[in-house]
């Protein structure tokens, strides 16, 4: 099939070269092969592609190299107007046809051959003849070879009226019967916008509330210049009717001039789960309406993505690849699509459509597991390039979709204790507990010697305690007036030291601030809140959460604390 790609290169190279177009007349369509009375209704039809002069076909004549036929007029004369059609029939058609006689108007020019089959014996099915028209002269007025790949009844169509008799040029007949005397169905529009598969492009890693800038390309495949805008809405079908109503969310609209373009967008307040996004053009006078529209399914995430590296696989008996396991810890399913595993040599990334739902273990190898393990296929991925993984000690790392690394650890043979003789797999004790020591790792204690997509045999839950935080003063209001604009929140944990994580939530759930993230603190701790959210914006009144976290690796405890903290205006 032609593309359209080559098309638009056939106009645009038709316009450097216009000067060298010199006849008016050009073949437009070509019935060689029909599926009704093969005698009588094949067609050539002819355009004049002139904007102001008439061509008089008097005394011309048609060839298909075979034969030559003379062009007599049946209807409207022997003058071809201005950007006009004229339709060449068989010379039998009129006694024993009426297969195009609901399409052929008044107003056409209506011509035939001079007896009653062109050429010699008819257009050939089989064989790709060379057609002419020419003048009284005897010059060549239009030529062209059409191709013989069309099915019985679809006739071979020019595209651009305007451009050579390329054979990029034409295609086949979208409708069966073709399209004599008007416009051909293959034909460029004079207006069309649309987008393709491929328009939307969204950020790898979307997170809940956390405004982001996606763009989409419209794209024009008109003849005509434009200069009306066009009107383009993105929206999250609600009810996957592929339709805008006022109950979808609308993410935004814009108006932009009619030309190819990338747009850019934003969508301010993304919520969480996934979002069939639709972008739909709005344009009075586009005349193709499929490609008006285009799809994209995604997922937006919650705040905390918890995705960690639960057990490796580094020491294999022969013929055993090697493997990582990956545990979702979150409490919705992530996208694998774009993540990515590396060692110091190289970073392979995960390009399945695969979801690991919250629990879920997923193990990624270079080659099936199944000989070794009983793992189920859909608890496996196979990457093209596994990292090569160092039988004494290695660095690993994962990384999110954006290529920020996520975990990293430094594993040392060592780690095994002296089970390495076993050729057991490297478990992590708990996946909150800091990936890179030694004592949160030890070696699988199961005979199997590893537990691929399962809990690890040596897995143990954190302690948990609840404690209190005192937030002083509360309410308070950041005002700048030197009374109350900050409020501090205090409160003390039992181990000496812990990794502590402190977060501003507002009373609909959303992200507002972090105060701390995975930072080192003593026994005691005190926090200030300046009311700002994370881009140094004043919150707005109301009612705010405060989350505390506090994990001691060497311990195994984990202890988390809620409280509320009001923001308020002086009266």
């Amino acid at each position: 099939m032609r593309t359209k790609t080559n098309i638009f290169y056939l106009y645009f190279l038709s316009l450097l070269f216009n000067n060298e177009v010199q006849a008016q007349i050009t073949f437009s369509e070509v019935m060689y092969d029909v599926s009704t009375q093969e005698y009588h209704d094949e067609f050539i039809e002819i355009f004049n592609i002139s904007d102001r002069d008439s061509i008089d076909v008097t005394g011309w004549t048609f060839s298909d190299s075979m034969g030559i036929d003379d062009i007599l007029p049946y209807q409207g004369g022997n003058k071809i107007g201005p950007r006009r059609y004229a339709l060449i029939l068989d010379g039998s058609y009129f006694n024993n046809s009426e297969t195009y006689d609901s399409l052929l108007t008044d107003s056409l020019i209506i011509l035939k051959i001079g007896d009653n089959s062109f050429g010699k014996n008819g257009l050939s099915n089989s064989k790709a003849e060379w057609l002419t028209v020419r003048d009284s002269a005897g010059q060549i007025m239009a030529e062209y070879t059409y191709s013989i790949d069309n099915r019985p009844g679809f006739s071979d169509e020019k595209i651009d009226l305007d451009n050579p008799l390329d054979s990029l040029n034409w295609s086949n007949s979208k409708v069966e019967g073709g399209t004599p005397g008007y416009k051909n169905s293959v034909a460029l529009p004079f207006y069309d916008f649309g987008f393709n598969e491929k328009s939307f492009l969204f950020p790898f890693l979307i997170k809940a509330n956390e405004p982001i800038k996606f763009s989409i390309e419209l794209l024009n495949f008109s003849i005509k210049s434009v200069t009306d805008s066009i009107e383009i809405i993105i929206y999250s079908d609600i009810d996957k009717d592929h339709s805008y109503h006022p109950h979808d969310l609308l993410i935004a609209r814009k108006k932009v001039l009619g030309s190819a373009q990338e747009i850019i967008f934003d969508w301010v307040s993304p919520t969480p789960g996934e979002h069939q996004i639709i972008a739909q053009l709005y344009f009075h006078k586009d005349e193709i309406a499929e490609n008006n529209m285009t799809i994209k399914t995604i997922r937006v995430y919650e705040q905390e993505i918890s995705l960690h590296i639960n057990e490796i696989k580094f020491l294999t008996v022969e013929g055993e690849p090697e493997w990582i396991e990956l545990i979702n810890f979150s409490k919705e399913s992530v996208l694998l699509k774009n993540w990515a595993v590396s060692d110091l040599s190289d970073t392979t990334w995960v390009d399945s459509l695969i979801y690991i739902e919250p629990g879920e273990f997923i193990v990624l190898c270079e080659d099936t597991l199944s000989d070794f393990y009983r793992l189920e296929t859909k608890k496996m991925i196979i990457l093209n390039k596994f990292p090569t993984l160092n039988d004494q000690k290695d660095e690993i790392s994962l990384l999110d979709p954006t290529g920020k690394w996520i975990e990293k650890l430094h594993y040392d043979r060592l780690w095994l204790e002296g089970e390495d003789y076993r050729y057991v797999s490297l478990e992590r004790i708990h996946p909150l507990l800091y990936e890179n020591k030694s004592e949160n790792w030890g070696p699988c204690i199961t005979p199997a010697g590893a537990t691929p997509g399962e809990s690890n045999s040596i897995f143990s839950e954190l302690e948990k305690s609840e404690s209190e935080l005192t937030v002083s003063p509360n309410p308070f209001s950041p005002d700048n007036d030197g009374y109350h604009d900050v409020t501090i929140i205090s409160g003390q944990i039992p181990e000496t030291n812990a990794r502590i994580k402190a977060e501003i939530y507002d009373i609909r759930g959303r992200l507002i601030r972090i105060l701390r993230d995975n930072v080192y603190n003593g026994k005691e701790f005190n926090l200030v809140w300046d009311g700002k959210d994370n881009d140094g914006r004043q919150a707005r009144i109301g009612i705010y959460i405060v989350y505390f976290q506090a994990l001691n690796d060497r311990l195994g405890t984990f202890r988390e604390m809620k409280t509320t903290v009001i923001l308020a205006q002086k009266l």
